[in-house]
């Protein structure tokens, strides 16, 4: 009896442990087939992406610390031909610095005429490093700077020529006005003399306000001219002083009076003798305006 109850319990654990073996194996065969599928899934993705790489439209070269070239897509060895030949001695990669945590942006190199513009990254492998170099060319865009820049310099030297003319042209107004203004108040103030003498007769007396009309209205103009010429150089400055209103515009019809007779037209400016007017402001830029006022006027009356 106790022999039997021995054997009973060996066959239960037995069966026990097969069952166990069992469903171990079985959980052998699925994890192993998960891994399996998930390693298979990584080279995928692995071959995939050297797939991608080795086909990108831009030269990628990954190298070891030693300037060894760990790999190089389709666009690098057709870019640089020489690559495997130089390895660690050729342009791109020679100057490469395996510092730690180093990542190097836009980096413009040259090679055989072409410029490319080069990131490098480095990176940590296990007791290593490496170094992945992306290039891109970007010979089209410098040529585009360098055409700007150019353009930018050509437009700048003409600008400097014009200012440079324009200045000169200033300048030779205003000394032009300047030498002209003396001898023609000479004249003004001579024909002045001969219109208040006694002792010519009436008919020289109206040559002599003919002069001295012309004279003024010359004048007129060597003024415009000379402020023009300070306005642009930014010299011109308005006075601000007290002056009689009145008095400015009997100058400037007297100026103009010769004129509107031989065109049969009556200027007329009336005021009573003894009455003022004082106002603040510049005499000569009021006088210019008011001439160029009545001169127009005059001229385009019919």
């Amino acid at each position: 009896m106790i022999e039997h109850s021995s054997f009973t319990l060996l066959a239960s654990i037995a069966g026990a442990l097969l069952v166990m073996e069992s469903l171990f194996m079985l959980f052998s065969v699925k994890k192993k087939k998960r891994i399996e599928e998930n390693l298979k899934a990584a080279k995928d993705e692995a071959k995939m992406m050297t797939s991608l790489c080795l086909n990108i439209p831009y030269p990628i070269i990954k190298v070891n610390e030693h300037g060894e070239i760990l790999f190089a897509n389709i666009e690098a060895l057709e870019t640089f031909p020489d690559l495997l030949e130089m390895q660690a001695t050729h342009p791109v990669i020679q100057d490469i610095i395996f510092s730690e945590h180093t990542r190097k942006d836009h980096e413009n190199i040259n090679i055989d005429g072409k410029i490319y513009d080069r990131q490098s990254y480095i990176l940590d492998q296990e007791e290593s490093k490496i170094a992945n170099i992306y290039f891109h060319d970007i010979t089209a865009l410098k040529t585009q700077q360098h055409a700007l820049e150019d353009a930018r310099d050509d437009a700048d030297k003409h600008r400097q020529s014009a200012e440079h003319a324009s200045k000169s042209r200033t300048d030779f107004l205003a000394n032009m006005s300047h030498e002209l203004r003396t001898p023609m108040n000479g004249i003004i103030g001579l024909s002045d003399l001969l219109c208040t003498s006694k002792d010519i007769p009436l008919e020289e007396k109206e040559m002599a306000k003919s002069v001295h009309h012309a004279a003024q209205n010359l004048l007129y103009v060597l003024n415009d001219i000379l402020d023009f010429s300070k306005i642009e150089a930014g010299e011109i400055e308005l006075e601000k002083i007290s002056f009689d209103l009145y008095q400015t515009i009997r100058h400037t019809c007297d100026i103009h009076n010769i004129a509107a007779e031989n065109k049969g037209i009556n200027l007329i400016y009336n005021k009573d003798k003894n009455t003022t007017l004082y106002v603040q402001g510049d005499p000569a830029r009021i006088g210019q305006i008011m001439n160029n006022l009545i001169a127009n006027a005059i001229k385009f009356t019919q």
